[in-house]
């Protein structure tokens, strides 16, 4: 069981990450839970990303769809459209990384 550390934190800013696993679940009180790990480009910290909500897998899909059906090397621009608490994410593909 993997713990539940380095949880990535999404909110209204957004952030570039780069998907660097592909899903596995976690004990979390819920149940279950599916995650990735992946990192913040801006900053280089890692976490993991829950990726369950129904908004993350319609802005996921087409993109894991077009990368061979894997997760891995995904790069996302991620933000919720406002700070209520369950507001919806956007996803968008980034096609170029600047470092």
């Amino acid at each position: 069981m993997i713990p539940i550390e380095g949880k990535l934190a999404i909110s209204t800013v957004p952030m570039i990450l780069r998907i660097l696993s592909e899903p596995t679940v976690v004990v979390t009180f819920k149940g279950y839970a599916p995650v990735v790990q992946a990192e913040n480009s801006s900053d280089g910290s890692k976490g993991m990303l829950f990726i369950g909500s129904k908004s993350l897998t319609e802005g996921i899909e087409p993109l894991r769809a077009r990368n061979g059906g894997r997760f891995t090397s995904l790069v996302i621009r991620l933000h919720k459209e406002s700070a209520e608490r369950y507001a919806k994410y956007v996803v968008e593909e980034v096609t170029k990384v600047y470092s």
